[in-house]
């Protein structure tokens, strides 16, 4: 049975009428949180499905609690994932619908009680499951599964609980995008990343107005860097080579959760693909080995073009002789720039604000355009 979206405009005025005076008389000790869960991990392609359930729980002490009305709204990426049809499968008494939009489309699930004492429900409630296929055409890439809207009013008062979500990141190994945009090295093309959902890119030690506040901004949102906190990015806390495997990694859409490390099944993408040997992961990342590690993620992508005259620089001598053609294109496109004009410092190592920043412009003027 499909339903319409059940609105808040309409949820408030169904509350208004049930509740009375009381709507204004809120708990605050009531907390709930919407869960997401699939039965697959780990990395999908094309015709694979998988099933999303949806879970609503109480977290505070409470084992049951009366509610008025209740509804969540899940987005999915509609060039990467289609819905099996037939699969929207609520709870007993919820209802539910599916909307199609521009680039995302919708399954919601709702329930609400006309009674003026509300309806009792468990301390944790299923609100219903769909099934999402892979769609043939979709681009490698991490996508999103998310909640964009979501309410919970109880007896408390008619309340919009700012719930936590617990949502989906999904990777896919499907085609390689079109090429795009380009640089002075003659480059384009390359891999897609997608933003996950409702992600932290304000922190502490990133003052406004810092050189580096966008590129950290950029390559969180796109999922590639995490914060070493929840407060805190640490942009002058140095690379390592397995940080730069990982984010790599993940810009190709791979999984990178799991493992014995959380380095783990970034490492074995980098040495799979032919971007690093491997060794010593937790070193610090030299401006010469990042350089070449990019270039080799752009030769295995089939990408990489352009170099540079290097003599221009007083340490030109200093980069490593199997590092030069990696330096001449980084320098030729863009990527990477002396530290001050006559040095290239190719021995120094580099911190994260630095690697945010190269990460931007790769991305921006290499890989996609932005």
């Amino acid at each position: 049975m499909r339903y319409k979206r059940f609105t808040a405009l309409f949820l408030a005025f169904l509350l208004l009428l049930t509740l009375g005076a009381a709507a204004c008389a809120a708990d605050t000790s009531q907390s709930f949180s919407i869960v997401l869960t699939t039965d697959k991990s780990g990395e999908l392609s094309p015709g694979d499905e998988i099933t999303v359930t949806c879970t609503l729980r109480r977290t505070d002490e409470s084992e049951s609690w009366q509610m008025y009305a209740w509804q969540t709204e899940i987005a999915y990426d509609n060039s990467a994932f289609e819905l099996v049809e037939g699969s929207i499968a609520p709870a007993y008494g919820v209802g539910s619908s599916h909307h199609t939009g521009d680039t995302e489309n919708r399954v919601y699930f709702n329930d609400y009680a006309m009674s003026a004492d509300g309806n009792t429900y468990p301390a944790e409630l299923m609100a219903g499951s769909f099934k999402l296929k892979v769609a043939g055409e979709a681009v490698s890439g991490q996508y999103a599964v998310k909640n964009t809207n979501f309410l919970v009013s109880t007896k408390g008062g008619a309340d919009e609980y700012a719930a936590q979500s617990h949502d989906l990141s999904l990777a896919v190994k499907g085609k390689a995008p079109a090429p795009s945009g380009g640089s002075s090295g003659g480059t384009g093309g390359g891999a897609v990343v997608i933003a996950p959902p409702n992600v932290k890119t304000s922190f502490s030690d990133v003052p406004a107005g810092a050189w580096y506040e966008d590129a950290v901004k950029f390559v969180v949102q796109r999922g590639l860097f995490n914060g070493v906190s929840e407060t805190e990015f640490a942009p002058a806390a140095n690379m390592t080579r397995a940080m730069l495997m990982t984010v790599l990694a993940r810009l190709d859409g791979t999984d990178t959760s799991g493992g014995e490390t959380w380095y783990e099944k970034g490492m074995a993408w980098a040495v799979e693909k032919g971007i690093s040997d491997g060794t010593s992961p937790e070193k610090d990342i030299t401006r010469e080995q990042l350089v070449t590690m990019l270039y080799r993620y752009l030769k295995y992508k089939g990408l990489a073009d352009g170099s540079a005259d290097l003599s221009a620089y007083s340490d030109s001598g200093d980069v490593s002789s199997w590092a030069r053609e990696a330096m001449s294109w980084a320098v030729s496109a863009g990527i990477i720039t002396g530290r001050t004009e006559s040095a290239l410092v190719p021995l120094g190592t580099a911190n994260r604000a630095e690697v945010a920043t190269i990460f931007m412009r790769f991305c921006e003027n290499i890989i996609t355009g932005g």
